[in-house]
C-alpha cells in the first residue's frame, strides 16, 4: 500500500509495475526476495530487468495498491484522498483481504500518507499489524545499489519485513 496514481498508472495492471521513477524496481525486487512472486516469475524483479515485459510478475498472497489519487502533474488533493469513496475502497480492500488471510493479514505500507490512512483505516480491526517503510523514492534513496548503499539497506529491510510471518 502506498504513493499516489496518476492517471497513467491507473492504466497499467499493477501497482508500481513500470513506475522506476518512483523506485518501483526496489519494489519487486523486495517482493523476490521475500519469495511473494511465482516462481516462473522471479526473473522479473533482478536488478531493472524485466520491466520491458507487458505483464507484472504473478504475486502470491499479495493485494497491492495506492493510498490515493493525485493528477499527473498536480499535487495532491487530501480532500480526494480522505474522500468516502477513497476510504470505502480501502476498507473493503482490507476486510476482503483479511477474510481470505486466515489471520495472517499484515499491512505493509509505502511512506507516511500511506501509514497514516491504513492506521485509520485497521483501527477497530482487531489483529491486522500496520508496518511501514519509507517511500522508496530517488529523494529518499541513493540509487547505488553496492554495499551498504541506502537503497540496498532499503531493499533489505524490505524484503526481511515483507517476508514477516510468511509460511
Amino acid at each position: 500500500m502506498g504513493g499516489f496514481a496518476t492517471d497513467a498508472s491507473l492504466h497499467r495492471q499493477a501497482p508500481f509495475w513500470e513506475d522506476d521513477a518512483a523506485g518501483g524496481y526496489l519494489i519487486w525486487q523486495a517482493l523476490g526476495r521475500a519469495k511473494l512472486l511465482h516462481k516462473k516469475d522471479a526473473g522479473y524483479t533482478l536488478g531493472r530487468g524485466g520491466f520491458w515485459d507487458p505483464a507484472p510478475p504473478r504475486t502470491l498472497g499479495l493485494a497491492m495498491t495506492y493510498v490515493g489519487f493525485r493528477p499527473a502533474q498536480g499535487a495532491v488533493d487530501f480532500d480526494q484522498v480522505v474522500h468516502p469513496w477513497n476510504i470505502h475502497r480501502l476498507e473493503t480492500l482490507a476486510q476482503g483481504c483479511w477474510s481470505r488471510s486466515m489471520d495472517r493479514l499484515k499491512i505493509i505500507t509505502l511512506g507516511e500518507a500511506a501509514r497514516f490512512m491504513m492506521c485509520a483505516i485497521a483501527y477497530g480491526m482487531p489483529g491486522i499489524p500496520v508496518l511501514s517503510l519509507p517511500e522508496p523514492t530517488p529523494d529518499e534513496l541513493s540509487r547505488d545499489l553496492g554495499h551498504d548503499s541506502t537503497a540496498g539497506l532499503w531493499l533489505d529491510w524490505a524484503s526481511d519485513l515483507l517476508a514477516v510471518g510468511r509460511s
